[in-house]
């Protein structure tokens, strides 16, 4: 948790559906931002989805099959939730990114290409030597106080 001006920023780690869920909800009220970097792709059930959790199972991520149980009760209404997942907004209306959006009715942002995370300040193409980030999955919160 920090504070940039009037803002309150809060990082939180999220492993599984009920650690993303909990960070919607458990957080206070969110006004500024919900932003995501993660794994996302289509799961064994040909589904879009997004991929928190460090171990395989629908349980640990989140898909079609148990997109319902996320709530929008701490939201703001005119929020954005950017989803930095490769392929999390492949396929329009199938996607996760939409799945989301419908279900918490918020703007949700997502590519629908592979991305890559890379410590370099000036990547222009992926290398086997870039080096990720430590600790993603993450789910990042910006919310106004």
């Amino acid at each position: 948790m920090s504070q940039s001006g009037n803002n309150l920023v809060i990082t939180q780690r999220v492993s599984s559906f009920s650690d993303f869920s909990t960070a919607l909800t458990a957080n206070g009220f969110i006004n500024g931002g919900v932003t995501f970097f993660g794994h996302a792709g289509i799961d064994g059930h040909d589904n879009s989805a997004l991929f928190p959790g460090e171990q395989p199972g629908d349980a640990n991520n989140i898909s079609a099959i148990n997109v319902g149980g996320l709530s929008n009760a701490n939201l703001g209404h005119n929020i954005t939730i950017t989803l930095n997942a490769c392929h999390a907004g492949l396929g329009g209306k199938r996607s996760i990114a939409q799945l989301i959006a419908n279900k918490l009715q918020v703007t949700v942002l997502a590519y629908p290409i592979d991305m890559y995370f890379s410590s370099s300040p000036t990547p222009a193409i992926f290398s086997p030597t870039m080096v990720a980030p430590s600790g993603v999955p993450v789910i990042w919160f910006r919310m106004e106080t």
